[in-house]
């Protein structure tokens, strides 16, 4: 046996020393979930460690709920008295597909201290601008043009994180958004015509380099992973509001949207209905611990303004796949329109909004068939 050997009962011994305390194991797990203002998303109780992929076609509400969870994560909760709903906690947001709007999110911090500044009796204009000006110090925006660029983002995110922890304090990252994970698929998908035998260059190289370095970031400081995925393929569908996963004549939804609908029955009200149809590698697959699929308005066409502010602003819908959900949360996103805004309170439906005077609220659940 050489010098560098060891004995099997050291070997033995070394493998059953503890990994963590127990107290450490109790605040890894024992954690309080993080709120997002998002009803439908906070009353799942996701909690700091959680990867929750948000998945959609374009409209369907994917960057307005980031944003909303972006907000909610870097506004303080208390100031001087007043208190503003949010977690004080930093975020970073990797914007993939340049649809990321910081005017809305500045939009949407102003009109939530404002109106919580007005809830305890009066509005300071300084005050206002101090706790604007702090939570926006709290927030990273990064845009990527390919995987390559996002890769390279994680692979140099350290330093910043650590400079996050020095001006903000330890665990004060509580938040990480993706917008949108699929947003170079076509892109990636066409590696293998170059990268010849090298592993590293192809889509699921690439897409397994991306989650390794998320899980090391996950794994360090536990932040919240709120991750977008766009639909590709074919469009919505309409299919009998309330018939479940399957169409009216009882097809599965794969092959309800294959197929023609001539057997339906054309009494009942008709949604359009996008299925989730997984493209990304299983590598991201398997890091993900939750699902959210999104839906649009229920018409292709929601219409003018003057036509919304006859019929009420377009509705959304959002499900949990991931653990399944057999409910269906009903939302609308809109901002300051008092006809829209009418029609939404007399529909009692939860509003996204930029108003001063409202916040997204408790959603309604229809249950499904």
């Amino acid at each position: 046996m050489d010098g560098s050997s060891e004995y099997p009962e050291e070997a033995l011994l070394r493998f059953l020393q503890p990994d963590e305390s127990m107290r450490d194991f109790l605040l890894r797990t024992f954690v309080e979930p993080l709120g997002t203002s998002v009803p439908f998303i906070d009353s799942a109780a996701i909690r700091p460690g959680n990867v929750v992929e948000i998945f959609g076609a374009s409209g369907s509400g994917k960057t307005e709920i980031l944003t909303q969870a972006v907000a909610t994560c870097i506004l303080p909760s208390e100031v001087d008295g007043v208190g503003y709903g949010g977690a004080g906690g930093a975020a970073l947001f990797f914007d993939l597909d340049g649809r990321f709007d910081i005017l809305r999110l500045v939009r949407i911090l102003e009109s939530r201290i404002n109106e919580a500044q007005v809830a305890q009796g009066g509005g300071d204009a300084d005050a206002l601008s101090q706790v604007f000006t702090a939570s926006l110090r709290r927030f990273r925006l990064l845009h990527c043009h390919n995987s390559f660029h996002l890769l390279a983002a994680l692979k140099m995110l350290q330093p910043e994180i650590r400079q996050i922890v020095q001006n903000h304090g330890p665990d004060s990252l509580h938040l990480i958004c993706i917008d949108s994970i699929g947003a170079f698929h076509w892109l990636d998908k066409g590696l293998h015509l170059w990268a010849g035998h090298r592993d590293a260059l192809t889509q699921s190289g690439l897409s397994k380099a991306v989650v390794t370095e998320l899980k090391h970031i996950m794994k360090r400081h536990r932040p919240l992973m709120l991750a977008t995925k766009s639909a590709i393929g074919a469009p919505n569908r309409w299919r009998p509001y309330g018939s479940g996963s399957t169409t009216a004549s009882g097809r599965s939804p794969q092959e309800g949207a294959r197929g023609s609908h001539e057997d339906e029955d054309p009494e009942l009200p008709q949604k359009a209905v996008l299925y989730h149809k997984e493209y990304m590698p299983a590598v991201w697959q398997d890091f993900v611990t939750h699902r959210l699929v999104l839906q649009g308005p229920a018409s292709p066409d929601p219409g003018g303004p003057h036509q919304q502010a006859l019929l009420g602003p377009p509705v959304f819908s959002a499900q949990w796949e991931k653990p399944p959900g057999s409910d269906i949360a009903k939302f609308v996103i809109l901002d300051v329109n008092p006809r829209s805004l009418r029609a939404a309170s007399e529909a009692r439906l939860p509003v996204a909004t930029t108003s001063p005077t409202l916040e997204l609220q408790s959603a309604d659940q229809v249950s499904s068939c």
